[in-house]
């Protein structure tokens, strides 16, 4: 299929768009980029794989629940360091993954 192309003076808009639509929708393809701090080795990226439930409603018969992200993995050097990570940096990265699809940043 083919897509009509914006007239040139709104074409940066809609690319501006683009980018942030991507930024967005980055962190609903299960994975997340940061950075980590990792004692004698410093600060280091990582690449954070996670599974992501959308919140869902109350209703009269389900009492429903809030957005939530279960991290699987967490990738340094090809790595999964996610087995060494205590349970407190691992709520951490939940949380930095939740607020960065947010418009508040939480």
């Amino acid at each position: 299929m083919l897509r009509e192309q914006a007239p040139p003076e709104q074409q940066g808009d809609d690319q501006q768009q683009n980018e942030v639509a991507d930024v967005k929708r980055s962190t609903r393809d299960n994975y997340f980029e940061t950075t980590l701090h990792f004692g004698q080795i410093g600060e280091q990226n990582v690449v954070v794989k996670f599974d992501w439930s959308p919140a869902e409603r109350q209703t009269r018969d389900d009492p429903g629940c809030p957005e939530s992200v279960d991290v699987t993995e967490v990738l340094l050097w090809s790595l999964d360091v996610l087995g060494y990570m205590s349970k407190g940096d691992v709520a951490d990265l939940e949380e930095e993954i939740l607020c960065a699809d947010r418009d508040d940043g939480c």
